[in-house]
């Protein structure tokens, strides 16, 4: 299937805004880090999640206000990991956490 201009130029604007666009979490959400592990409680359902060491790592950053970009570089660099995959790994971990309705990407 071939992909109009228009329709490309809006794929790649959105990527790009998006890649830009930072962590907002919900408000009821309390967190910490215990043993290398986020434990996470929505004290509004009740509901209790954790992450293991590297979408923790993801969620600590995203949590200090970076970027899926800034987040992407420090895990790439740091590790020595191509920074394509890294933002693909962050971007499924953000619509996990958006499914689970725990946190969105800001504007």
């Amino acid at each position: 299937m071939q992909q109009t201009r228009a329709s490309w130029e809006n794929d790649i604007s959105f990527y790009l805004s998006e890649s830009k666009r930072m962590l907002k979490t919900k408000e009821e959400i309390i967190w910490r880090v215990v043993d290398d592990e986020a434990l996470l409680l929505d004290t509004d359902s009740g509901y209790y999640f954790s992450m293991n060491d590297t979408a923790t790592e993801i969620w600590c950053l995203l949590n200090e206000g970076k970027s899926i970009d800034d987040v992407a570089t420090t895990i790439s660099e740091r590790y020595e990991i191509d920074s394509e995959s890294v933002r693909r790994d962050v971007q499924e971990l953000i619509a996990n956490l958006n499914k689970e309705q725990i946190a969105s990407l800001g504007e």
